[in-house]
């Protein structure tokens, strides 16, 4: 059987009631289920039940098999199922099954003269339908039509070999020594060996190329001098050292190091042994250097000048 017809009213049937007030919706699923399985076993000489080990009605709903047998039970006093309990199996019968039958195996076994236990399953008929040859196509049409199929092909490998050679070849961007990107992945070469010396010597410009992505593009390492200090910190720490040994890891792990180099800092006072400040105290650096910055603006670069009130 292919499909049963579900009434719209079902929920509201005397007998579904009950099971609903017992066991709930999984109560109502587990009849629907059950209805399922039968219908799978529904043949041309209606047959009415289905069969299977008690393991596979546990798995099929995920019962223990205490449970199984309970809901089993109000189903069959209920008489919403007739069920047999056998040593290693359960037979599920419904006589209401046939009633809901389908009617597509017997309109098509009508319109095309043959049986319903002769007619191809669905993936027998998807099987034929791709293994069958349209010979109505002239050859030579077939030939051409097969060579501009490899073109086109053709044409998509490449495109596809070029867009993916720009994605892992970006446009060579050569940064000047002077410039912020290549500073820093120069700094970060140097405070590694120190640590590490058996360091491999890095390409400085594929670091300085990361280091100007960040720089531009995240916000977190926008700002090149607090970089600077993250990676003094990270480079000469005694676990960190042998983790961040990149660029690109640095900026994995920002927000990890930062949160850490926070926490050394408030325990160790107004600064550690690296130079690391806490954010406290780089906010009031920060309103100082304003404020200095503000007095120059207002009386020039003496700053000893004092205001005359008139």
């Amino acid at each position: 059987m292919r499909w049963f017809k579900h009434m719209t009213s079902s929920a509201y049937d005397e007998k579904l009631t009950k099971l609903q007030a017992e066991l709930g919706m999984e109560g109502y699923g587990v009849f629907w289920r059950t209805m399922e399985l039968i219908a799978v076993e529904v043949d041309e000489k209606n047959r009415n039940f289905c069969e299977h080990p008690v393991i596979f009605w546990r798995k099929s709903f995920g019962f223990s098999e205490k449970k199984l047998q309970k809901v089993f039970k109000f189903l069959s006093d209920s008489k919403i199922f007739s069920i047999n309990f056998y040593e290693k199996s359960i037979r599920v019968s419904s006589d209401n099954i046939l009633k809901y039958k389908d009617e597509w195996s017997s309109r098509k076994s009508k319109n095309s003269g043959v049986y319903p236990d002769q007619l191809p399953s669905s993936r027998a008929r998807v099987q034929k339908q791709n293994t069958e040859i349209d010979t109505d196509i002239d050859p030579k049409e077939d030939s051409k039509i097969r060579e501009e199929s490899n073109d086109s092909s053709c044409r998509r490998k490449k495109n596809g070999d070029e867009s993916q050679s720009k994605k892992t070849n970006p446009e060579k961007k050569i940064f000047p020594p002077e410039s912020e990107a290549y500073r820093l992945a120069a700094y970060m070469r140097d405070t590694l060996m120190e640590s590490v010396p058996t360091l491999r010597d890095p390409d400085l410009q594929k670091w300085a190329y990361e280091f100007d992505k960040a720089l531009r593009n995240d916000s977190r390492m926008d700002n090149a001098r607090f970089v600077a200090q993250v990676i003094k910190w990270a480079c000469t720490h005694d676990f960190w050292r042998a983790n961040i040994q990149s660029p690109k890891k640095l900026r994995e792990k920002f927000d990890m190091l930062t949160a850490r180099m926070e926490s050394e800092a408030g325990r160790m006072g107004a600064m550690n042994g690296n130079g690391w400040k806490n954010q406290a105290q780089r906010r009031v650096d920060a309103n100082l250097e304003a404020g200095r910055q503000a007095k120059i603006l207002l009386f020039g670069p003496d700053e000893t000048r004092e205001v005359r009130h008139a």
